[in-house]
């Protein structure tokens, strides 16, 4: 992906969007899950292991934006490319990373039991042949009858022929050609019918024909998904590590199952399907779910190497990251994250707040006071924009990748989209 490793995007409900940092060792990250800073508020940003989905076709390399049934969707240009899984050559990638999100979702009662897909359930296999065998003992027994049938006939024409006849003498068909003929078919019916009758659901099952009953091809999912910001396009990624059956220890394979969601919003949806692919007699080694909507990963509550931060604790991860991915950069302080008012829209459209504030912004990407003007001569002498301002979180301005006092442009109208 064209993506700069050290850099991540995380984008904010409300519109807001801003970077993220890349991922800290496993030790830094569990030395900050506790709050050593001491900073209150709700804990409404999460940090937790990512993975970014993006496509190699023989166009290029592209970022899964959605998932349709069979298919991958990307972004090509801007415009969505809708690309089948079967089709090639296409690659998937998978880049896995620490991402910070202000997005969330709840997995509940999540199951995962290997199962059989239809085709090589056993069971169906077993009913299948039984009715098959059933059929073919009813056909047997039908034959056995008919033949018995015929070998009374045969028999009772026998014992007619060898009875004298009215000149004393015995019938000369008792030892014709065709009397033992009828005689030999009859038997061979008999026969026939007795082989058929081998077929016997009884019969089904001998030793050493046993069905292999755990010869599983596929991974049977279930769970309830809530989130409190309703989730459009949402679709879950299933990524697994498994073993196969005879292969040496320690042998392991990717395997990984995209499926689309219907809207996901603060009422739990029930999510049931059966995922298949895999070698029969498989052992899962490794599960992760993850959840994405329009291309971004949400975090939940499944998710690996999940810490939940405050706006302090986040924005504090964040400003680490982001000063250490820019040593030698000059550059404006821009918004990074924050908490407009929900009443933003419905002032921004009565005219009560400027859609345009120039704020200035300390090192540290606390905002001081914010300006009508960029020259920063005619304050905004409001205590809503006040309160506002406290609430937003800005990347400081540098100067050869040291943190300066700035200002920055907040753009109250894309705030509030």
């Amino acid at each position: 992906m064209n993506t700069n490793p050290q850099i991540k995007r995380i984008a904010k409900a409300a519109g807001l969007r801003f970077l993220a940092a890349a991922a800290l060792g496993l030790a830094a990250v569990a030395a900050r899950g506790g709050d050593e800073s001491g900073a209150q508020g709700p804990k409404d940003y999460t940090l937790f292991l990512g993975t970014d989905l993006a496509l190699t076709t023989k166009d290029g390399t592209f970022p899964v934006w959605d998932v349709s049934e069979g298919s991958w969707v990307l972004k090509v240009n801007g415009a969505p490319v809708t690309v089948d899984a079967k089709d090639g050559p296409s690659q998937l990638k998978m880049k896995s990373g620490m991402r910070l999100t202000e997005a969330s979702a709840t997995i509940a009662n999540l199951r995962k039991e290997p199962e059989f897909t239809p085709a090589n359930d056993p069971y169906t296999k077993f009913t299948k042949a039984t009715n098959k065998a059933a059929s073919d003992y009813a056909g047997a027994q039908f034959a056995s009858n008919d033949a018995a049938a015929a070998m009374y006939h045969a028999d009772a024409v026998a014992q007619t022929s060898s009875e004298p006849n009215s000149l004393g003498g015995a019938n000369a068909s008792s030892t014709s050609p065709s009397g033992q003929t009828s005689l030999a078919d009859a038997g061979g019916l008999v026969n026939n019918a007795s082989v058929a009758a081998g077929a016997s659901p009884g019969m089904l099952l001998t030793s050493g024909a046993n069905p292999d009953t755990e010869a599983y091809d596929a991974l049977d999912v279930t769970f309830d998904v809530s989130s409190p910001r309703q989730l459009n396009r949402p679709y879950v990624v299933l990524i697994c590590r498994y073993h196969e059956r005879g292969a040496p220890a320690g042998a392991v394979h990717d395997w990984i199952h995209a499926r689309p969601l219907n809207v996901i919003d603060s009422k739990p949806q029930h999510v049931h399907f059966l995922a298949g692919g895999f070698p029969p007699g498989y052992e899962l080694i490794n599960f992760e779910l993850h959840l994405y909507n329009m291309g971004s990963e949400i975090a939940t509550n499944v998710a690996p190497k999940r810490v939940e931060y405050t706006l302090d604790e986040a924005f504090d991860y964040y400003r680490k990251q982001y000063l250490s991915s820019h040593k030698s950069a000059t550059l404006p302080a821009v918004p990074a994250m924050g908490h407009p008012p929900a009443d933003l829209p419905g002032r921004l459209a009565q005219g009560l707040v400027a859609k345009t504030l120039y704020v200035r912004v300390n090192r540290d990407g606390t905002a001081t006071e914010a300006f009508l003007d960029a020259a920063c001569t005619r304050r905004a002498d409001d205590p809503y924009v006040g309160s506002l301002i406290r609430d937003i979180r800005f990347k400081p301005a540098l100067e050869n990748g040291e943190p300066v006092n700035g200002v920055a442009t907040l753009m109250l109208d894309r705030l509030a989209m």
